[in-house]
């Protein structure tokens, strides 16, 4: 339960407070991110310099004497004080942009290391695909209902030789960490344990491993319904 519940916030976490069904921001993008906030900071680190005057020289620092044909050149400008006060506004500006991108370089290595630990131990042929991809694996797909109400999907497997819910748990739960980190990737997009704002249980009904997809909202249950109804085998 720790462990989903960890997933769970890394998934919805990383969609901010935009719909529930959109992708996450995977490793690459938080990098691209990071990039772009560094870049404006740099922007806004040349035009608080301008405003400051050290493109000509320092605001009332009037440095060596300068001569031109016998006369004194003035190498300084007034220090005004709409001009320090836009220098220090884009200066405060340039720090909130490289404290988002420390935050953004600081999300993609999280992103990583939580791949790593949830996905340690399966085989690399298992990281190539989710088990739901094994569709003649699959008994059932149907919705899943508590008092009632449609929350999310149920899918029952076949007897399969090696798998019970403990390894079910933690191919999915791999797979959803590199969903997060990857940015929902192809072979991830169409999964319903990948959508975001969902939790997973995973039981032992006589002898089938039975996996339950609960939406924590309206919008991941259709969608978590729609990508498992996707994926029912066919009759």
């Amino acid at each position: 339960m720790r462990a989903s519940l960890l997933l769970l916030s890394i998934l919805g976490a990383a969609c901010g407070g935009a719909r529930p069904v959109d992708p996450p921001m995977g490793y690459a993008g938080h990098l691209q991110e990071a990039d772009r906030h560094e870049r404006v900071a740099a922007e806004h680190d040349d035009l608080a310099r301008a405003k400051e005057g050290k493109d000509g020289g320092w605001c009332g620092d009037p440095g060596p004497p300068t001569t031109s044909g016998g006369e004194p050149v003035t190498r300084w400008q007034p220090c005004w004080a709409t001009d320090r006060a836009d220098a220090a506004a884009h200066r405060e500006r340039a720090d909130r942009e490289r404290v988002e991108a420390r935050q953004h370089r600081v999300a993609a290595r999280h992103l990583v290391e939580v791949e790593r630990t949830f996905c340690a131990g399966l085989p690399a042929s298992e990281l190539e695909h989710t088990p739901l991809q094994h569709a003649d694996d699959i008994a059932s797909i149907e919705p899943y209902r508590e008092l009632g109400d449609t929350v999310g999907a149920r899918i029952v497997f076949r007897k399969v030789a090696g798998l019970d819910p403990d390894w079910l748990r933690h191919a999915v739960l791999c797979h959803q960490a590199r969903a997060a980190a990857l940015g929902v990737g192809a072979g991830l997009a169409a999964d319903p344990t990948t959508v975001p704002m969902s939790s997973i249980a995973v039981l032992d009904q006589g002898g089938q491993v039975v996996l339950i997809i609960r939406g924590m909202t309206d919008e991941a249950t259709a969608e978590i319904l729609a990508r498992a109804m996707a994926l029912a085998p066919r009759k």
